[in-house]
């Protein structure tokens, strides 16, 4: 009995020892799945951040729809930079002298397009920027040092706002850099000049988009007192934004006649003209259109002025009223935010800006906006009474809400 018992002792200890080194085995299995699953992961991960970045030919970073778009209308651009210079080589045109208000020949070379090398030269000539700084007692120099604005609110969201301006281009992201000192430098001496403006969000993405175009900072600077005192109605960017405000209604208006589709979509879901229309006209379309077409609206802008940015509204509604499904509202947002990928072919959008929208006579424009303007005042009056009556307790005006953080701008 006792060498029964010695001998099952035996094999339950030789049972359990086995039983003991399968679950190692089984463990140490499973801790070499778990780091070759790991390693593989790593692999991966590693692979994809060597992965080229893709660029456009303004140093602005693209994601894989966008790159794509980007290299199927490269050739096009090429082709078409090469007989933007050789148009302008043989122009008669003085780019140090005043040029002649609404010239036919000279407004058709613009639409044509500006080569960069010679756009701040055309931009400072065509705006007026270079008469306001002929006329101006203050250097740039000046307002930089100027302590003239005294709102420290001012200063802060200046702060808070020239690291978010194209986020997708690497100089703009560098903390405290080169580009990032110029935009501030630029934004403050612009505040210091015009105090009752001050700043209001946008102005980062028009001064930035100049800077981008080669001009020094002065230029800049310059071109951005032409664009809001000169180019764009004169309360655009005032504490209200009824020039913007009432500017949005005319497109509206102008969308009832020129894309009804979207007009449809748009009245029917309810959609405010300002959601439509605000990102888009206060940044010139600098946050959702790719550089390379931007730039191009801007090019006939500074010498015709805000109609062009009318044009370039139409015509974008106009196109995805072609290719998109836009019979929900959510379709006709999705593309409002969303317009790089289907603008890469600057030749194509501009042609249809110019040529496929109809006409947008001075005089009817002026009379949508006389309209529309007493519309905006009324509501404005409206407000301010239920804001007397209320108490003001939150953000009511769009430019208090952009401060608040409600309503800011990113490119996208």
């Amino acid at each position: 009995d006792d060498s029964l018992q010695l001998q099952w002792s035996s094999q339950s200890e030789c049972e359990g020892e086995k039983g003991e080194r399968r679950g190692e085995e089984r463990r140490g299995g499973e801790r070499g799945r778990k780091r070759r699953r790991r390693g593989r992961k790593e692999e991966r991960m590693a692979a994809e951040a060597e992965e080229e970045v893709k660029y456009d030919s303004f140093q602005f970073r693209l994601d894989e729809e966008e790159a794509i778009a980007f290299e199927k209308n490269k050739p096009d651009l090429v082709k078409l930079l090469a007989e933007q210079e050789e148009r302008w080589k043989v122009t008669q045109w003085d780019l140090t002298d005043a040029v002649p208000h609404r010239h036919n020949k000279l407004k058709k070379l613009i639409r044509g397009g500006v080569p960069g090398p010679l756009r701040a030269k055309v931009w400072m000539n065509v705006s007026g920027a270079n008469a306001i700084r002929a006329s101006s007692k203050l250097s740039y120099i000046d307002y930089c040092h100027s302590d003239s604005n005294k709102d420290g609110t001012i200063l802060k969201q200046i702060d808070l706002d020239v690291p978010r301006t194209f986020t997708d281009r690497d100089d703009f992201c560098e903390k405290d850099g080169a580009m990032q000192k110029s935009l501030r430098r630029v934004l403050v001496a612009y505040a210091n000049r015009n105090t009752g403006l001050g700043y209001c969000q946008g102005l980062n993405f028009l001064a930035g988009g100049f800077l981008i175009a080669a001009l020094s900072e002065e230029e800049a600077f310059w071109l951005l007192c032409a664009t809001i005192e000169n180019l764009l109605p004169q309360n655009y960017f005032e504490n209200k934004l009824q020039g913007l405000r009432t500017d949005a209604l005319v497109l509206f208006d102008m969308l009832r006649r020129k894309v009804p589709v979207v007009f449809k979509v748009v009245e029917e879901g309810q959609i405010s003209p300002e959601v439509l229309f605000s990102q888009w006209l206060l940044c010139m379309f600098s946050t959702v259109f790719p550089c390379q077409t931007f730039m191009r609206i801007w090019d006939s802008f500074f010498y015709e002025g805000v109609k062009v940015l009318f044009r370039a509204c139409i015509a974008y509604l106009q196109r995805i009223q072609k290719i998109a499904d836009v019979t929900s509202v959510e379709g006709v947002l999705r593309y409002v935010y969303q317009c790089k990928a289907v603008t890469f072919d600057t030749e194509v959008f501009v042609d249809e800006m110019f040529n496929r929208v109809g006409s947008f006579p001075w005089a009817h424009i002026e009379k949508l906006r006389e309209k529309n303007g007493a519309k905006v005042t009324r509501q404005e009056l409206t407000f301010s009474l239920m804001r007397a009556k209320l108490g003001k307790s939150s953000p009511s005006t769009p430019r208090e809400k952009m401060a608040a953080g409600n309503m800011s701008f990113h490119r996208r």
